[in-house]
Order: structure tokens, then sequence, then C-alpha cells
């Protein structure tokens, strides 16, 4: 079945230029995909050093080969290919150029490698949650981000936007509201009584420290740290540089990013027995394909998931 493009701006708004395509998608896309579209298309431009409309098949090829001489990584050079694919698609559909240059029946991404990434075992989680356990404000939101991704399975980034009033009680159940989500505009994650306590925990010690009482609207991770004032919000790298530093911290040999939590949380999920149905929607993916590459051997809220994650 075709896609029908839901147009909410007229087509004369439409400016071909890196800005222009970002502000004619805008509302049909996250935010953050719209700055990796955004990027994609500058990088795109300067390459091919003329008008947008003017792309051909040997611009798009010529592309291609720039980028693996660049020694991008195969996955990157795949997302990028996939933004201009879709771009192009968009701008055919609207008759505002010929054809789409990057299409994918010529256009071919790059192979990647089939094997899974590797988790955390049991032993290693909890390694990675007792060293939080110092009694340090900073411990208990450190402990927070960590139960956030390893049991909600949130990105990093949906960790990093995440405010209080995110926060709900939907009949019996604790939800978490996730703002501009990857694969919509709004979703509801499943909070499970352990990792709200982390929470509340967390909470209760800035209130009595800091005498700071976070509203709805305030966000969830703070940084630590004088220079950065307790104002802000943490963004979505330090949520990262926070698991790698309490990986290190618990002797963790591998390489351990804030994804590692969200894959380590989907792997115990599924070897404890957990519905393949319902590890796909705790985690939001949408096909069983995806979710099944992280595990290596082997009701949304009643039954759910994260109910399955021990350690």
């Amino acid at each position: 079945m075709t896609k029908t493009l839901n147009l909410r701006k007229p087509v004369g708004h439409l400016r071909l230029s890196p800005e222009g395509i970002e502000d004619f998608l805008r509302g049909r896309y996250s935010k953050n995909t719209l700055r990796a579209y955004r990027r994609d298309l500058e990088d795109w431009k300067a390459f091919l050093g003329k008008p947008l409309e003017t792309a051909t098949l040997s611009d798009a090829l010529a592309y291609l080969s720039h980028l693996k001489e660049r020694g991008l990584r195969p996955a990157t050079i795949n997302r990028r290919l996939s933004s201009l694919r879709t771009i192009y698609g968009i701008l055919e559909a609207l008759e505002i150029v010929p054809k789409n240059p990057f299409d994918p029946r010529l256009i071919k991404g790059l192979k990647l490698k089939t094997d899974p990434p590797l988790g955390l075992s049991r032993e290693e989680v909890r390694r990675l949650l007792a060293s939080c356990n110092d009694g340090t404000i900073r411990g208990m939101r450190d402990r927070a981000i960590l139960l956030l991704g390893l049991v909600a399975l949130l990105r990093r980034s949906e960790i990093a936007r995440l405010k209080w009033g995110d926060i709900r009680e939907e009949g019996p159940f604790r939800v978490l509201v996730i703002r501009n989500a990857k694969g919509g505009p709004e979703q509801r994650v499943f909070l499970r009584q352990d990792v709200y306590e982390a929470l509340m925990a967390y909470k209760n010690a800035l209130e009595m420290t800091y005498g700071i009482e976070s509203g709805p609207e305030d966000p969830v991770f703070r940084p630590m740290h004088r220079r950065e004032g307790l104002e802000k919000a943490l963004t979505d790298r330090m949520i990262d540089y926070i698991v790698r530093a309490r990986a290190f911290q618990a002797l963790i040999s591998k390489k351990v990013s804030a994804h590692s939590l969200r894959h380590t949380g989907i792997t115990l999920a599924l070897q404890a027995g957990a519905p393949l149905d319902r590890v796909m929607a705790h985690e939001r993916h949408k096909s069983p394909k995806t979710t099944l590459g992280y595990h290596r051997t082997l009701d949304n809220l009643e039954n759910n998931a994260a109910e399955y994650i021990r350690w």
C-alpha cells in the first residue's frame, strides 16, 4: 500500500535548502530526526556544490564513494543515505524533482555485521548498581538513570528529556510519558515500583540537600557540578558519560554505553521468558527482528516485560 503524504503546509512554502526542507518537515518528525536530516542535507549540499534539485544518480554514487573514503562507519553511511532517500522521495512525490537520486533500487546501503552487541551479565548489572550505593545525591541520581535504562528501557535522549510531570498514574499503574519519542510524538512506558522509588529518593534528596522543589516542567536529571548549575538538565551525552563512568567504577572491562543498558534489559527479559510481544510493547520496537537482534542465544501494563528483568 502506498503511504499518502500528509501535507500540512503549501508546497510553495518549501525552499530547497537544508533550512527550508527542515522547516517544511517540522511536525512530521521528531526534533532529533529533523536535526539529523538537516545535518545530512548540509553535508550533501557541501559535497554536491550545486542546487539540490539538480542532483543525479551519478552524484549520489559519487557521494557514497566520498563517504567511504572519509572512513565513516557503515551504519553512519547507511543512515545518511536513508535520510537523503526519504527527503528526495518526498520531493519526487511533490513533483519538485523528476527522480529520486537515492532510489533504493539503485543505491544500496552497506552490509552491516549481523552479530548482535554484547550486553551486561547479571553479575555485572549488580556491580554497576552497587557503584551508586555511596549515600550521596549523585549516587541516587545515577542509580535512577541506570534503572531507567535497564528496566524502563529508555534511550539516553529520553532519559535526558524527562520531566517530573512525565511521571503519572493511570489506574493502578505508574507510567512515564515519553515526549517526542522515536516511534511517535508521545508514548507511555510502564514504571516498575523499584524504579519509581529510586526516582522519588533522588527527588527528595534534591529538596533536602539543595532546597529544590521540582515542578512538573522541571528536568528530572541535573548536573551536580557547580559550573553547570542545578537549573540545567543533563544532555544525552552526559547520560552516556555517567553510564561509562559507573561501568569503570564497577570494574567492567567491556565497552559500555547508555545503549548497553537498554540492550541488557531486553536480553534479560527474553532470557527470563518474557513473551516477545510484551518485550516489543515495552521497549517500543516495531519489528520482532530488531528485538531478537539484542538476544544472543535464545498486557503493555499487565504482565509487563519490566517485571521479568531481574539480577
